[in-house]
């Protein structure tokens, strides 16, 4: 096949002298796959010297990208299959490198994050989800319940780098955050006008891991006859108690007996939750210089982390009542994360981070539907 465009100027200097030099070069170029087969075109290109510089160069093929012997098309086919498919396997089907189509997803992922822009919201929510065998964190509009940014890992730069894309960062009134205090500190340096509140969710997250691993050592120092007494101690303990079944209420009573410590650290669990779903402040402020007293008094050592915690972090945490987040919201990322939880094979985190941010069905300016995006996860048509 001949190339069919001729040079109007030389691509050095932009000289229209330019004349035929040498023979005729064959290029093979990879092209779309035809009846399942990799497909190779090769094409002949002539080659040309500039008459004002000096300089040779082959002339220029439409629709060829301009860094590979690859057809555009091509490369949009491969930005589209890897977001459904693996590298490896895209790779074997265009008789491509796996490098390459790694290369093309990445700037595919780049350009996309160029291109992408959502409206900032007056409030913003940064929540932790578990997706493709991670952690990670989203960026979201509590008012809009939509997503604006899902990020790689829980890193601070991560954040920063994030946060850092936002335009007009003033417009931020508040941020509801579960963060750890790394991220926390980045949070409140890049966005010093806004009010920072923590995250009930997360409050409630660190008194139950905290009651969990009291759990672990408790059963770990047990005789293995001596743990059938604490059957399914994980499922129980780590429940709000008017969520538990009767048999379940009954087995906490039995446990008072043999594990008082750790029925003791159950109901100050109880009792903390209680007081974050109070909406008032003060009553909250009062209550819990009690219920500190109190595991102060239990002698329950393994609560100090979370003590540490709320004296560190009390203006974040007061302020969760000053700015309550909608339960909507709260009910949204919930049911999110749980839907996310299934995409943990087969799947790189870029590839349904670039999905979710591309789908035009989803795509709002104020960022992408939570709730629609977790009835394609749940329905398995996402």
């Amino acid at each position: 096949m001949d190339a069919s465009v001729s040079p109007l100027a030389c691509p050095h200097c932009a000289s229209t002298n330019v004349v035929g030099y040498g023979g005729i070069k064959g290029q093979a170029i990879t092209d779309l796959p035809s009846d399942g087969k990799p497909t190779v075109v090769v094409i002949d290109r002539r080659r040309y010297r500039c008459n004002a510089c000096r300089k040779t160069f082959l002339e220029r093929l439409i629709g060829i990208d301009e860094n590979r012997s690859i057809t555009r098309r091509l490369i949009t086919h491969v930005e589209q299959q890897c977001l459904f498919r693996p590298f490896l396997t895209i790779a074997k089907d265009v008789a491509l490198a796996e490098s390459t189509i790694r290369n093309i997803f990445n700037e595919y992922v780049a350009r996309l994050d160029k291109s992408i822009h959502f409206a900032t919201p007056v409030w913003l929510g940064i929540d932790e989800i578990h997706a493709v065998n991670k952690p990670r964190y989203i960026l979201a509009n509590i008012h809009k319940l939509t997503i604006i940014d899902m990020l790689e890992d829980l890193k601070p730069e991560t954040i920063e780098r994030s946060i850092g894309k936002i335009q007009d960062k003033g417009i931020i009134k508040s941020v509801a955050v579960c963060l750890d205090d790394a991220c926390l500190d980045t949070v409140r340096a890049l966005l010093p006008g806004a009010s920072i509140s923590l995250g009930k969710t997360y409050i409630v997250n660190s008194i139950l891991r905290l009651l969990n691993d009291m759990r672990k050592t408790v059963r770990a120092n047990l005789q293995w006859n001596e743990s059938r007494y604490l059957a399914h101690d994980k499922e129980i303990l780590l429940n709000r108690y008017d969520m538990l079944t009767d048999s379940e209420k009954e087995c906490v009573k039995k446990w008072e007996g043999g594990f008082k410590k750790l029925i003791i650290a159950y109901w100050l669990k109880e009792s903390i939750c209680e007081l974050l779903n109070k909406a008032d402040k003060q009553y909250f402020m009062s209550e819990y210089l009690r219920w500190e007293n109190d595991v102060l008094a239990d002698g329950i050592k393994e609560f100090n982390p979370f003590l540490d915690m709320v004296n560190k972090w009390q203006r974040e945490i007061f302020a969760l009542f000053d700015y309550p987040v909608p339960d909507d919201y709260i009910e949204a990322v919930e049911k999110f994360r749980g839907a996310m939880k299934g995409l943990s094979r087969g799947y790189s985190f870029n590839a349904v981070r670039a999905k979710i941010l591309s789908a035009d069905e989803l795509r709002s300016e104020d960022g992408i539907c939570i709730v629609k995006l977790t009835e394609l996860l749940k329905t398995g048509q996402f």
